[in-house]
């Protein structure tokens, strides 16, 4: 009997200690996780490291393959190009007169192919060099390739130019009814004839047709300025004024002026705003209109009905006359 209780008392648990045999159990499986499971992950994550690593590693080897072979491309089509070009040593400098220079004198000058077509064409056109600077006009000839040929330049009085103020002189001869001209006399007239002439050779540029391609042949407009003004122009709605390309952000001064003989405006080709139908946004995205102008133009509208003439703008009042002087070349109420 003894031995039975025993036996019963070792095989029988309180609900106490099921209880802390359940917490020990789930502790010790805790604890084998850990120690199996934890280092598995925390090796499968360095191996996932590695292989970026690794992955990283070829991109740049590939990289640096890829940046050799462009490298070597660009040495290769540089040496093709240097090889149809005059090396610094083929160059030959010799005295030369611009009006009557070659095709193959400009070549061996180290002019480029390109430029000397331009050269040829524009002299072809009646173009006569008075002075070493004038030949700084022909399109492609930089301050940098003059300052190499100047010293080379040498202009010579033709005769077909002496045979021109000649035939000058006779007719300012007849005109007078017989009174004598001498040749000094009449060189001013002679001079002022050949400035026109001059300014006639270059065609003026439309700046509201010309686009950034043709904008860059001015000389000190580069493709920045040039993209510059289309945007500005492209804001405004078209040139009105040459003046207004002082408008244009930045642009210096000097090459305002070294361009407005050059260019010319066609106004009708302005697209303007119709006030009778413009929103406030419409009016505002203008470069001469702010919100208070443009809301000003609306209200009025929508207070009045449609606007019979621009003249309403300033006779009312709707905005100052010095923003109608500006605003109102770019409006219209039809």
């Amino acid at each position: 009997m003894k031995i039975k209780k025993l036996i019963h008392d070792l095989l029988t648990t309180t609900k106490a200690e099921r209880n802390g045999a359940l917490v020990l159990s789930v502790i010790l499986l805790i604890l084998i996780v850990v120690r199996f499971v934890i280092p598995s992950i925390i090796d499968s994550k360095k191996k996932s490291v590695d292989i970026d690593l690794m992955i990283s590693k070829i991109e740049a080897i590939e990289d640096s393959i890829a940046k050799a072979i462009y490298e070597s491309e660009i040495q290769s089509d540089y040496q093709a190009v240097s090889a149809n070009r005059e090396t610094p040593n083929e160059i030959q400098y010799f005295d030369f007169d611009p009006n009557t220079v070659s095709r193959e004198q400009l070549l061996k000058l180290g002019i480029r192919q390109r430029t000397v077509n331009t050269f040829i064409n524009f002299r072809n056109r009646g173009a006569v060099f008075s002075k070493p600077e004038d030949v700084l006009k022909v399109y492609g000839i930089d301050s940098i390739a003059f300052e190499k040929i100047k010293p080379y330049i040498r202009i010579e009085i033709k005769d077909e130019i002496i045979a021109k103020k000649n035939e000058r002189k006779v007719e300012v001869d007849n005109k007078s009814n017989g009174d004598s001209f001498t040749f000094e006399e009449d060189m001013p007239v002679l001079q002022a004839e050949k400035e026109t002439f001059e300014r006639d050779l270059f065609e003026l540029i439309e700046m509201n047709t010309a686009d950034t391609v043709l904008l860059t042949t001015l000389r000190g407009i580069g493709p920045f300025y040039a993209r510059r003004i289309v945007n500005f122009r492209n804001s405004l709605g078209g040139f009105a004024s040459v003046n207004q390309l002082q408008e244009v952000y930045n642009l210096p001064e000097e090459t305002f002026h070294n361009i407005k003989d050059k260019v010319s405006v066609d106004s009708s080709l302005i697209v303007k705003i119709n006030i009778n139908f413009a929103e406030i946004s419409d009016l505002r995205a203008h470069p001469y209109c702010n919100y208070a102008m443009a809301k000003a133009i609306v209200d009025y509208r929508t207070l009045n009905g449609s606007y019979k003439e621009l003249n309403q703008l300033l006779a009312d009042s709707v905005i100052t006359h010095e923003a109608f002087s500006r605003f109102s070349v770019y409006l219209t109420v039809r």
